[in-house]
């Protein structure tokens, strides 16, 4: 799978913008930077390869060798970015079923970040030949885009940050004069920390990146619910908690959420990647196209 990466950040024109950070990503490379727990800045290119290496690791891992991530990051300098108009235009993200603005929001981000990024880079090529035909380069597209999301506004004060999100449309965005069809996009943010809890962008990353291999969110989307919990990467997994040692102070340990993202559950698994797991059922047969399970549930089973 080929993935392009476009990062882009906005213009502070408004006053009072209700988001965290200032509209660009944190590019600071100074001592109180890198006393910054978990993803430190400077979130530059480089950063944001890193994490892409993770998350292909973790899907090598996951499909048994199946899958395998290359990607292009553009702007391709190491501090650039494309740049968006402020976060206001974009918002409030306020989800709800009542609320049909959510999707034109995400429309309109998504759509003017690849428009920005086709016309102002002349080094950004969408489309490949190859066997004599020209076809699109990218099986994948990712938008990181500067400052936190809107699922972690603990405390509710910033209801412009963009959400973490896929956008399937129907409609689908034109690039490349008019070559190439986009109609699946990975919105993630430069990092997942806010409000004074601290959490790790493998998460969140990972989980959104399933819905660009056709996964199916596990939880239930209309309430938050969970349905399997933190047994699956597509519910609750991408936001486990671990620890890690305070880089200011190695006597205290902190809690992180979404450092090691679960693993992908077997319903998944077996669906997208028959070919790459070894499957292992115990006690079991199969009797036509259907695999059927004889096993003995002793701690649950009735007499009559």
């Amino acid at each position: 799978v080929r993935i392009l990466v476009l990062r882009v950040d906005f213009e502070r024109d408004t006053p009072g913008s209700k988001t965290s950070g200032d509209g660009r990503f944190d590019l600071r490379r100074d001592e109180e930077a890198r006393a910054i727990p978990i993803d430190p800045p400077p979130h530059d290119r480089s950063y944001f390869d890193s994490h892409l290496q993770a998350l292909a690791r973790y899907y090598d891992v996951m499909s048994g060798g199946a899958l395998v991530l290359q990607w292009d990051i553009f702007p391709a300098g190491q501090d650039s970015a494309y740049h968006l108009p402020d976060t206001p235009e974009y918002g409030p993200w306020i989800f709800s079923n009542s609320n049909p603005d959510v999707l034109l929001h995400a429309i309109e981000l998504v759509g003017d970040a690849l428009a920005t990024a086709d016309s102002t880079d002349a080094s950004l090529d969408f489309t490949r030949e190859r066997d004599g035909s020209v076809e699109a380069r990218y099986d994948s597209y990712l938008l990181f885009h500067a400052g936190a999301d809107y699922q972690g506004d603990i405390y509710g004060d910033s209801p412009f940050d963009i959400p973490s999100f896929n956008l399937f449309v129907v409609d689908p965005f034109m690039v490349q004069d008019s070559t190439v069809a986009i109609d699946l996009v990975q919105v993630v943010p430069e990092s997942a920390t806010q409000d004074g809890f601290y959490g790790a962008l493998n998460g969140v990353v990972t989980h959104e990146f399933g819905h660009q291999l056709t996964f199916e969110d596990l939880y239930d989307v209309k309430n938050g619910l969970p349905g399997v919990g933190a047994f699956s990467l597509m519910d609750s997994g991408e936001n486990l908690y671990g620890t890690i040692v305070d880089p200011a102070d190695t006597t205290q340990i902190l809690p992180v959420r979404g450092v090691l993202p679960a693993s992908l559950d077997p319903w998944h698994k077996f669906w997208v990647f028959p070919d790459g797991i070894d499957l292992v059922f115990p006690e079991s047969y199969l009797s036509g196209d259907q695999r059927r399970f004889e096993t003995e549930l002793e701690a649950i089973e009735l007499s009559n």
